[in-house]
């Protein structure tokens, strides 16, 4: 599963996806897990290789205004990391 591929050829650095789970680099380390969305609703659940956290959020907002987006961002960053830093997911 973790044997992965850039989502975007362009950004090889960026998001990776495997059989089912993205990898997400950060300044805390790899998140492995994933993310989806329907119109209302979005989920997310990530595990942090490093930490060895896990943050699972869902919100029943989607598309989500600015406003709200940053601090769900957040929030899954303070839960990954245990401290505040800028974590995303795409």
């Amino acid at each position: 599963m973790k044997t992965t591929v850039a989502e975007d050829p362009a950004h090889p650095n960026g998001t990776r996806y495997g059989l089912g789970i993205e990898r997400v680099q950060d300044p805390c380390g790899a998140d492995w897990g994933h993310g989806g969305e329907i119109l209302g609703y979005q989920v997310m659940a990530y595990w942090n290789e490093r930490t060895g956290r896990t943050a699972v959020l869902a919100s029943t907002v989607f598309p989500a205004p600015a406003a709200l987006a940053a601090p769900l961002e957040r929030a899954a960053a303070y839960v990954l990391c245990g401290s505040p830093r800028e974590h995303t997911t795409g």
